[in-house]
């Protein structure tokens, strides 16, 4: 009879493909216990990532947010799917940036299920996320250029009816890169934005103003509803900061501060201040709000600069 021949042993799964258990060294169960003390949700539980023990435990996760059911059943995803029985959450926001916050993360990284059923898809929860992010964690995203893949930069800094705002901003003696970190800031480029005040428009400007400047730009037959198309409200968001500008002398700090705050404000603020330096007088702006406003165009303007300038001198 003859003998079956030796069975060959296995081969050995390499080191990266392991799944390792929580180390007691590292964040995993503080990660842990925060997200789940939030009513968090992640993908890295709901999508079952072999990896997040590894992540957990540097301290890093991925929120994951408007809720835990997705209206959608990809057959290669984990993440629960069917008709969820409540609408998204509004204080979620607030619960992950304050986690955010508690966890001292340099960076951010959401997602979301998709929400078929709610009007706008969960579109407006995901700004409202964004928004207090941003006020909960300033520098939720500091890296250097270099770090981060390009396409993710121009996602974060974009640069919608560029033709338009370079012209304005020009024909205004502005530097386009604060025009631009101003409309981020004010409206994240949508044209369509209203605020609660009425501001309308990319540059966020009330109509009373907007009608004085279209008399005085001898804009005819002008009408609010105007000021929600991007160049005419670039054309006359543009002209408005740069009365701002000349008000204050050419510090474009201060015509900031009162863009947000208006300039009886500012003025009284100088007027009653003995500050050393326009960098004195953003750290004591009274108004945490407005403070914050001014450093985040400040800073946002010098991304601008870095990340197009060099495009544009090669155009």
């Amino acid at each position: 009879m003859q003998s079956s021949q030796p069975v060959a042993e296995r081969p050995r799964r390499p080191e990266w493909m392991k799944v390792r258990a929580p180390s007691a060294n590292g964040r995993y169960f503080d990660v842990k216990k925060l997200i789940h003390g939030a009513s968090l949700n992640t993908i890295c539980e709901e999508a079952r990532c072999p990896n997040i023990a590894e992540c957990w435990g540097r301290g890093t996760a991925t929120f994951q947010i408007l809720g835990e059911t997705c209206t959608r059943a990809c057959r290669y995803c984990y993440v629960h799917s069917g008709r969820p029985e409540s609408p998204p959450d509004p204080l979620e926001p607030l619960r992950l940036a304050q986690t955010a916050k508690q966890m001292g993360l340099k960076h951010v990284v959401v997602t979301s299920v998709d929400r078929d059923d709610v009007p706008d898809r969960g579109a407006g929860h995901y700004a409202a996320t964004i928004r207090a992010l941003k006020r909960a964690v300033p520098g939720y995203f500091a890296a250097d250029i270099p770090q981060i893949p390009r396409p993710v930069w121009e996602g974060l800094f974009p640069r919608p009816f560029w033709q338009e705002l370079t012209r304005d901003a020009a024909a205004n003696q502005l530097d386009p890169h604060i025009v631009a970190s101003l409309i981020r800031q004010e409206s994240e480029f949508n044209p369509s934005a209203i605020s609660t005040a009425n501001a309308m428009g990319l540059m966020q400007l009330l109509p009373k103003v907007g009608k004085d400047l279209a008399k005085e730009m001898k804009i005819h037959h002008f009408s609010p509803d105007d000021l929600l198309v991007a160049d005419t409200n670039l054309r006359l968001g543009t002209r408005y900061f740069r009365h701002m500008v000349d008000h204050f002398g050419g510090q474009v700090e201060y015509a900031l501060a009162a863009y947000n705050a208006g300039s009886e404000r500012v003025d009284d603020w100088r007027k009653n201040g003995n500050f050393a330096d326009v960098e004195e007088f953003v750290e004591s702006i009274p108004f945490t709000q407005t403070r914050e406003y001014v450093q985040a165009i400040m800073r946002n303007a010098v991304i601008y600069k870095l990340l197009y300038s060099k495009v544009a001198a090669s155009n």
